[in-house]
């Protein structure tokens, strides 16, 4: 399951096709990592920029995510304002 602001979905082919809408529709900006993975137990953090490669981002956010058995089994994305 993958949740943001805008709907929830669940599923690889429905995640995986989240992860490349934005892509998509600007097809100049990439993601990049905003700090180090950190990581308690079960749960997985991860801050992310988005913008124009080389330039400074656009959008940033947190992905939070829950692993059961070596595999993350649940996504939450929030946008944020730093």
């Amino acid at each position: 399951m993958f949740a943001d602001p805008e709907e929830s979905v669940v599923g690889h082919r429905a995640l995986n096709d989240e992860a490349q809408r934005p892509l998509d529709e600007s097809p100049s900006f990439v993601f990049g990592p905003g700090g180090e993975v950190q990581v308690v137990q079960d749960l997985g953090y991860l801050t992310w920029q988005f913008g124009p490669e080389g330039e400074a981002p656009v959008v940033r956010g947190v992905d939070v995510v829950l692993v059961a058995d070596d595999l993350i089994t649940k996504v939450w994305t929030m946008l944020t304002t730093s």
